[in-house]
Formats: structure tokens, C-alpha cells, sequence
């Protein structure tokens, strides 16, 4: 009942200016949509312009943006950064928190200050809360992690320090990893969550519709 898009197309030139979130949304049944775009730039007779989306069946309320710390602040200024964008939506048994976050894929120590915003932005919501999307981190272990200047890890940090569950627990299975899709060789994108009793039916979805393998998962509250 909710989906969330990473680099989702909103009018790109080379994506022949279609919103690729409003056009899946109408078909797939979502009639609610929030938008963040977080690439935008514009050349003469040629815009690219994406972000993150979150579609839901239920309203969306009270919605968020968030700024993270970029890489670089001339780039964030002149085309964008990897944010998020967060919001709460009414199902008919409660109100759940949802992040759908991209983080920095350059270099961990920004994902790793990414992360511990987050953890201290997720610890005054009350009810439950997932946060789904591109973390570009890789639990330390695993075939090419990365570690910080301070020998942190961010999904590592998330999972470990910050208590988040997930729909899986570090996996070393080959079958678990996201990126390429082509040949999957990496496990960056994340489904975590807070105040989620458990999570089933989880997975990948094997589809050449992007580079990333689109995770798949049922959370119980």
C-alpha cells in the first residue's frame, strides 16, 4: 500500500518529460503522492529533474522535507543533493512515519552523519516509523563496505548503535544484494524500521526497469 521511489524522473529530457511518479501512481492505484526533488537542472532546450516520491493507497499528512549535509556545497547550490523527504500516513489502524531517504553514494563519513540525523530525528516520533530508499552503505563485513575516517559504517551505525529492525539482518546471501541489478554484487538498499513488530514476505524483485533491484516487504505494527 505504500511505495517509495529513488531518482523517480519528474520532467527529463530523457525520460521524454514525464513524470514518472505521477504516470506509476495513476496506474498502480496511488492516489497520494509527495514529491522531492532533489536533481534539478535546467540547459538550453534540456532539463533533467528527480528526486524521491512516496505513493500511498491512504492520505499523507504533515509532510517534511529534509536537507542533508552535501558533499559539496557548490554542488548542492548550482544542481541538488541526496535528501529526504518524510511524512505520516493515515492507514485505518494508526498513523506510520515514512522516510524515503537517498543518501551520499561518495563517501561514508557523510553518510554516516546522514544517518545519525536521522537516528536523533526518529527518536521523538511516537508511532511506528519506516525508512526505505538508496542508503548506499553496506554493513561492514560485506563485500565492498566502507567505513568512515572514524571507522564508522552507516547502516552499520543504524542497525547496531540505533536499534532499527529491518526486513533482513546484515545478509550475506548473494540473493539479498541490490546493485547492480544486472548482476547484483552489493547490498545498499534498505528497508528499516521503528516500532514494527516484524516484517514478512520480503525480498527482491529481478526487473532490468532500473539499476537497483526494487526490495519488497509486509510490515506488521
Amino acid at each position: 500500500d505504500i511505495m517509495v521511489l529513488n531518482e523517480v524522473d519528474f520532467s527529463s529530457a530523457w525520460s521524454f518529460h514525464v513524470d514518472q511518479a505521477q504516470y506509476i501512481g495513476k496506474r498502480c492505484g496511488y492516489p497520494y503522492i509527495l514529491k522531492q526533488k532533489n536533481i534539478n537542472v535546467s540547459f538550453p532546450f534540456y532539463r533533467f529533474c528527480f528526486g524521491n516520491a512516496i505513493l500511498s493507497k491512504y492520505p499523507i499528512r504533515n509532510e517534511k522535507f529534509i536537507d542533508f549535509e552535501p558533499l559539496s556545497e557548490v554542488e548542492d547550490i548550482f544542481a541538488g543533493n541526496h535528501d529526504a523527504v518524510y511524512c505520516e500516513i493515515e492507514l485505518p489502524f494508526g498513523i506510520l512515519g515514512v522516510l524515503a531517504i537517498h543518501l551520499e553514494y561518495r563517501s561514508e563519513d557523510v553518510r554516516v552523519r546522514c544517518a545519525k540525523y536521522l537516528t536523533e530525528m526518529c527518536s521523538g516520533i511516537k508511532f511506528p516509523i519506516i525508512l526505505l530508499g538508496d542508503f548506499n552503505s553496506t554493513p561492514a563485513g560485506l563485500s565492498k563496505s566502507r567505513l568512515s575516517e572514524s571507522g564508522e559504517n552507516a547502516i552499520s551505525f543504524l542497525l547496531d548503535k540505533a536499534r532499527f529492525s529491518s526486513y533482513l539482518k546484515k545478509s550475506g546471501e548473494p540473493d539479498k544484494y541490490t546493485f547492480p541489478s544486472e548482476n547484483p554484487q552489493v547490498l545498499i538498499d534498505w528497508i528499516l524500521g521503528k516500532g514494527i513488530r516484524e516484517f514478512s514476505d520480503s525480498g527482491n524483485i529481478k526487473s532490468d526497469l532500473s539499476d537497483h533491484l526494487m526490495v519488497v516487504t509486509t510490515i506488521n505494527l
